[in-house]
């Protein structure tokens, strides 16, 4: 389209008829004005010419109520980004490239972008959250519920990994955490490496593959026994032991075990699955979860975690150290994640059915 296809195109659209005419003053009168605007753009904007144009849309409450928040959060704009560029928070955060603009909108939409710069004044540290809490709760009356949501649900693509829920919400919202440049980890706090997971994550991939240790497989499938969990198995193992002499218990955990050493840590195989373990269910079960987890935190090099419910009971964290979180499976291990087992890859999803 030329200029004169633009100029007329506007010309009408201005008009009251949609056919404007030369012959007509009106006509002519909103022609002159038309092309004032366009020779006259560079010309700086005052006040005025902005209460001009917002009484032409008077009516229009979107447009209005858009108008009302970008003024408002317009004198916070550089400051903000420049806060977040302090959390590591950048273009380079997510693919998408726009991860600092996702987390204006999220405060600017809920009009909490001036709450939001009146809390970093004073922020919440990491060790404030405690062991447990909501993060919702621990931000009334300081933000909205609907914006702490909104930026934790905030996830993508970093790179070649994921960003999941949480990250970008707590390096945005906690003030002695930001996001991990230059690692593989999630956040950091104060140097060191803090793990975060929602709902229904993985310690690790789930797609093993497993070169050897077929031993105990080709055991089980002798004796006509499942070869899927590991806790239902060797109890049953131990069993059929007490009863054939044919059976070597001990020789099937050391196959258990060698099996288990190509997706855990050797240490921690060689800790917790020992004969005795493997001769209870529930102190097996106990015992591959403090596996799963023990190896993954060495693995990666975990200082600290915080898992963060994102679906059922929205907000829920539960904050620990690696030790501590051995502590707590032995406690919780029905809360933790399902049972260990070769169909899951030995890797299942943790906190299913919220943290309690």
């Amino acid at each position: 389209m030329n200029i004169t296809d633009k100029l007329y195109t506007e010309w009408a659209w201005r008009s009251k008829t949609g056919t404007p005419s030369m012959d007509n003053d009106e006509d002519r009168a909103l022609l002159d004005t038309i092309i004032g605007e366009a020779t006259d753009k560079n010309k700086p904007v005052t006040p005025d010419d902005v209460i001009s144009l917002i009484s032409s849309i008077s009516d229009d409450q979107e447009a209005l109520q858009y108008l009302r928040r970008y003024i408002r959060n317009r004198p916070n704009q550089n400051a903000f980004f420049d806060y977040i560029k302090l959390q590591n928070i950048d273009d380079n955060t997510l693919q998408s490239g726009d991860a600092p603009q996702r987390v204006f909108n999220v405060l600017a939409d809920n009009d909490d972008l001036e709450n939001y710069m009146l809390y970093i004044k004073k922020t919440i540290g990491f060790s404030d959250l405690g062991v447990r809490g909501n993060l919702l709760s621990k931000f009334n009356g300081k933000l909205s519920g609907t914006s702490v949501k909104s930026l934790i649900n905030i996830g993508g693509q970093e790179g070649g990994r994921g960003v999941g829920k949480a990250e970008l919400g707590l390096s945005t919202l906690i003030g002695d955490v930001k996001m991990m440049k230059g690692e593989k980890g999630d956040l950091d706090w104060g140097g060191k490496y803090l793990e975060v997971k929602g709902s229904a994550a993985r310690l690790g991939k789930r797609d093993h593959s497993f070169t050897g240790g077929a031993e105990i497989i080709d055991t089980l499938e002798a004796l006509q026994l499942d070869t899927n969990r590991p806790d239902s198995f060797m109890p049953a193992l131990f069993n059929i032991s007490q009863d054939r002499e044919d059976v070597d218990y001990k020789k099937s955990v050391e196959q258990l075990n060698k099996l288990l050493n190509q997706v855990y840590d050797e240490e921690y195989v060689k800790r917790y699955i020992t004969p005795e373990n493997c001769t209870d269910s529930n102190r097996l079960r106990v015992a591959l979860q403090k596996v799963y987890a023990a190896s993954y935190a060495k693995r990666e090099g975990v200082a600290h975690f915080i898992f963060v419910d994102t679906s059922t009971s929205f907000g829920d964290y539960l904050s620990l150290a690696p030790e501590q979180l051995m502590t707590y499976i032995g406690e919780n291990p029905k809360t933790f994640s399902s049972p260990i087992s070769l169909k899951n890859g030995l890797a299942p999803q943790i906190f299913r059915s919220g943290i309690k």
